[in-house]
């Protein structure tokens, strides 16, 4: 039996993150699965802002990219080289003024949970847990996170997704190029595919985003077997949230 809604014959997924009773208590009025799904944010934060300040140098120090070429040899031993190609520009390194509002109590950074979506992007009562957004490239970008379990990550992505259509034909509407995101760390630390379209728009490297990646797949289990150790708490206390 759950020990907080009462429900009976509960299961690991509904331990995890399917105890949502209307009535009376449960772990999601809690905060229990928020607690996880701040922490996993956290650390998707910390790493976009990393990325964020060191696009600012780059594009402050007017450093270019080289050009790539690629050597083949023949049969023969020949050499032949492609033309040069240059590499894309990260977003985050194309201006200056790049500003980062993530839905995180995170004060030495001025963030804070519940900050309206920018009012001269759009006026909405939406608030997507990360808005990153340049004035200069009129260039918005959304991170909406999700933590279900794991069967439900793509109907997690569909839900949301469409959550945020309105939202997103209204800003291209008023003159801004819209860049959605959407990333699913399940409960047992799976993640969706989704995280690979999320870490090229952030102009990530591969080290970095399997490095992030597996971070927060470790904190998402981290919670959730704490979760399921308190399982039979009735009450939960605020707590800190899981850095790694």
């Amino acid at each position: 039996m759950c020990h907080v809604c009462g429900k009976k014959q509960a299961s690991l997924s509904h331990i995890l993150s399917r105890c949502n009773s209307e009535v009376g208590q449960s772990a999601l009025k809690q905060g229990r699965y928020t607690w996880r799904h701040d922490s996993i944010l956290l650390a998707l934060y910390r790493a976009i802002r990393s990325l964020r300040n060191k696009g600012q140098a780059v594009f402050k120090l007017g450093l270019k990219r080289p050009a790539r070429q690629t050597t083949f040899t023949s049969d023969k031993q020949h050499e032949f080289k492609t033309a040069s190609v240059e590499e894309a520009v990260p977003l985050f390194e194309q201006s200056d003024d790049w500003q980062l509002h993530w839905d995180l109590e995170c004060q030495q950074d001025g963030q804070s949970k519940n900050r309206p979506f920018p009012p001269h992007i759009n006026s909405t009562p939406k608030r997507p847990d990360g808005v990153m957004y340049s004035d200069k490239l009129k260039t918005v970008m959304w991170l909406e996170l999700t933590s279900p379990w794991e069967e439900n990550l793509v109907e997690s992505y569909v839900r949301k997704k469409g959550s945020y259509n309105k939202l997103e034909s209204e800003c291209r509407h008023n003159g801004w190029t819209v860049i959605p995101l959407y990333v699913e760390v399940g409960a047992r630390g799976a993640i969706n595919t989704t995280w690979g379209r999320m870490s090229k728009a952030m102009g990530m490297s591969k080290t970095e985003s399997k490095e992030l990646r597996f971070k927060c797949s470790r904190i998402a289990l981290r919670c959730s077997y704490f979760l399921y150790q308190s399982r039979k708490q009735k009450e939960w206390q605020k707590r800190p949230l899981i850095e790694y």
